[in-house]
């Protein structure tokens, strides 16, 4: 099976409504959100050098003097040690987090974890009371959020 280039990820943001929203992407990579998505104010974290903050999520703190509308973890949660320590360390700067993996059984070579859906919910949802998910593409997207209010 083929699977899912991450630059098309982006495109699958346009449902979210987020062209009036600040947004912290935490892993921003290369920032190449930006060549399909407009927000109002953007600020990108990631240990490249492109990033508008770097840091290394397993080994830095995250401290930012702002708080945003929405909070992007797109293809990021594979990558780390403590995917439960990192959720618990962004949800301060943020009102609603988009969050996206691509759904695997295992992870590949240079991933530390693997999500399904299911697997997906019971770390996020030790966070927000209220997230719905989507499937498209090969990934999982969830959209969390403390509020009541319908979200997708």
């Amino acid at each position: 099976m083929t699977e899912p280039s991450w630059a098309k990820r982006n495109i699958l943001l346009d449902q979210f409504g987020l062209q009036h929203c600040t947004v912290v992407d935490f892993g921003c990579g290369d920032r190449s959100v930006l060549n399909y998505q407009t927000f109002r104010q953007y600020t990108g974290l990631d240990r490249t050098a492109g990033a508008d903050i770097q840091i290394d999520f397993d080994c830095d703190t995250i401290a930012l003097s702002q708080h945003y509308d929405v909070g992007l973890v797109l293809g990021v949660l594979e990558y780390l040690k403590d995917p439960a320590a990192f959720v618990h360390a962004i949800k301060p700067f943020a009102d609603r987090f988009i969050i996206m993996v691509l759904a695997r059984a295992a992870p590949k070579s240079a991933w530390r974890q693997s999500f399904t859906q299911e697997s997906l919910d019971t770390l996020l949802t030790a966070q927000w009371s209220n997230c719905k998910y989507i499937a498209a593409g090969g990934y999982v997207i969830a959209d969390c959020t403390d509020h009541s209010t319908e979200i997708i």
